[in-house]
């Protein structure tokens, strides 16, 4: 079994010019962020963007680099441009999440060697399409936030994509077929040729990785990932992460959340920090995580 490499580099999110909370109105700019690397830095996928995607739908074209070498080129499979992208340490596979503005349409999309296309994944093929699945995740005009501060990376030397989610589950992506599989399912498709125990070693390598990145979000300057970290550690239950929770019951960060009538700033680090504490058992004094906006009057 061969060890996990450092992936935290090719977590790479694209980022919202400006986000708005209030659920059924989003308003988000372009894209910012055009350049992905590899975990180890070796290969870099350059993303170029139309300005006029609305009209001009499926012009978003990626280019992988070996340093200078260009190892493929081709158009994405989206409308606009993936919200996330990974690029895999051996260069062999590049993971993209989602479209632009049209959120758990294209959830996963594979490419491998040269660009060739390997799955275009549904939120029903990743296995967590359910009415039960979809109750659970925040909705927009934008469609599901099903990946909403989840934790997304490669394992057992590349071959291997992992996405642990915010609603505890975990999805194991055979990168070589594009399969999906929970962490019970090891005989169908194809990893029915992995036998028991590899399948147990490739699933504990991937949770002890969760664990490992959700610890260290707890530290990360990105009130996003705070929070990340905060929601894994309380579901799974780590009682390492206790002592850090409780410094981040003083976070600072907040959300504007707006609903019709009222306006509030969320603690959101606050709010899920105390909810993992309370998962866990540990007593805590109440905490302040919502502040109330005054609503302007007309002249104001």
């Amino acid at each position: 079994m061969k060890g996990m490499r450092k992936v935290r580099k090719s977590q790479l999110f694209l980022v919202c010019a400006s986000l708005s909370f209030l659920v059924g109105a989003d308003k988000c700019g372009l894209p910012r962020k055009t350049e992905f690397l590899s975990g180890n830095g070796d290969y870099r996928l350059t993303v170029e963007l139309d300005e006029d995607w609305q009209t001009k739908p499926g012009n978003c074209y990626a280019t992988l680099y070996r340093e200078k070498e260009e190892l493929w080129s081709r158009y994405l499979v989206n409308n606009a441009t993936p919200v996330r992208i990974y690029v895999s340490d051996s260069g062999r596979y590049v993971v993209t999440m989602d479209d632009w503005g049209s959120l758990g349409d294209i959830p996963i999309v594979i490419y491998g060697r040269n660009g060739w296309l390997i799955r275009v994944h549904s939120l029903a093929s990743l296995g967590i399409g359910t009415v039960a699945d979809l109750g659970r995740m925040r909705a927009s005009r934008s469609g599901f936030y099903w990946n909403e501060h989840s934790i997304g990376f490669f394992c057992h030397d590349s071959t291997v994509f992992c996405v642990r989610l915010q609603i505890n589950k975990m999805i194991l992506i055979e990168l070589s077929s594009g399969y999906a599989y929970g962490e019970d399912e090891s005989n169908i498709y194809g990893l029915h040729q992995t036998d028991k125990k590899e399948w147990e070693e490739i699933v504990e390598e991937a949770r002890a990785e969760v664990r490992r990145m959700a610890l260290s979000f707890l530290e990360s300057d990105d009130k996003d990932e705070r929070v990340t970290g905060a929601i894994v550690c309380g579901q799974e239950k780590l009682a390492e992460s206790v002592p850090l929770l409780r410094k981040l019951l003083d976070d600072d960060a907040v959300d504007e959340r707006h609903y019709p009538g009222r306006s509030v700033q969320v603690f959101s680090v606050r709010e899920a920090a105390l909810e993992a504490l309370k998962l866990m058992g540990e007593d805590v004094k109440p905490v302040k995580t919502v502040n109330e906006i005054p609503a302007l009057l007309p002249n104001q």
